[in-house]
């Protein structure tokens, strides 16, 4: 079995970004749970409460064209990743690999694409559709920065 070492970690979460406010978070016993059915529409759906990132900018770390063309899961996984590697003074070209597990890709961005073609019809749909709600999408990202 390989040992990993762990230098550095970003965190994106409900409790704050960046590794200094989530502990934070965690020592002052924030709850981050909060209801979430003033912000969706969550009709037919029994779940009610939610723990967003609501403190969460892209704008903050990426340049706005950059953020525009991702899913929300690929920015947070990107300033996540950024983080890290700044705390763990690594630079890509000490090489390295990216792991991200995921279980489905972004999916906001299928939906309101679903929505674009139900309204305005297909010609609405974005082009970047598959590539930016792929599960695999994140790490992707993340290689490339």
């Amino acid at each position: 079995m390989a040992r990993v070492f762990i230098s550095g970690f970003g965190v994106v979460s409900p409790l704050g970004i960046g590794k200094d406010a989530f502990f934070q978070g965690l020592r002052e016993g924030r709850v981050a749970i909060r209801r979430v059915d003033s912000d969706l529409d969550l009709t037919g759906i029994e779940a009610k409460v939610a723990a967003p990132c609501d403190s969460f900018d892209p704008l903050a770390f990426l340049p706005p064209k950059r953020a525009k063309r991702l899913g929300r899961t690929s920015q947070m996984a990107i300033v996540a990743a950024k983080l890290a590697q700044e705390e763990a003074k690594f630079s890509p070209d000490d090489g390295g690999a990216v792991v991200v597990g995921t279980g489905i890709g972004a999916l906001e961005i299928l939906l309101e694409n679903h929505a674009s073609f139900l309204s305005r019809g297909a010609e609405r749909v974005s082009p970047f559709l598959i590539p930016l709600m792929m599960p695999n999408a994140p790490s992707a990202e993340i290689s490339i920065e």
